[in-house]
């Protein structure tokens, strides 16, 4: 009796797997896993520290190799921005500079205004329930 739950057990696991594989296969499966959101608090307190001290830096929030600088530019407009030139290398990263409200390549001398323009830019919003929110699923045309 054992050795036939067992084995029942083993082909279970088999078509399960099998199904499994055929579905991947098929196209039609839709993943859940990660998200391209990222949620960073709550746009009013995040704005008061932004319009204080510059552009909020985040390492590689959602570690799929893009960090980001989330800037305060308009009461209503917020904007996400890679560190990285487009271009240049990795070792190439803009730094903010609080005097002339820019960003600032060291690598090509080149200055980005402070809505990020020439820089890869994503949707940076706040949502309605007030939180400050990244979509870093598609840049910015």
């Amino acid at each position: 009796m054992v050795i036939l739950s067992a084995a029942a057990g083993v082909v279970v696991a088999v078509l399960v797997f099998a199904a499994i594989v055929s579905l991947v296969g098929s196209g039609k499966a839709k993943s859940k896993l990660g998200s391209n959101v990222f949620r960073i608090g709550n746009g009013k307190d995040q704005a008061v520290i932004v319009d204080r001290n510059g552009p909020l830096l985040f390492a590689d929030p959602l570690e799929k190799g893009r960090d980001i600088y989330v800037n305060h530019v308009d009461p209503n407009q917020w904007v996400a921005v890679e560190v990285h030139p487009p271009g240049e290398s990795k070792s190439c990263t803009v730094k903010w500079s609080s005097r002339s409200h820019t960003f600032h390549d060291p690598c090509s001398g080149r200055d980005y205004p402070a809505d990020g323009a020439g820089l890869v830019r994503y949707r940076a919003s706040i949502d309605k329930s007030g939180d400050l929110v990244v979509d870093l699923h598609q840049p910015l045309p």
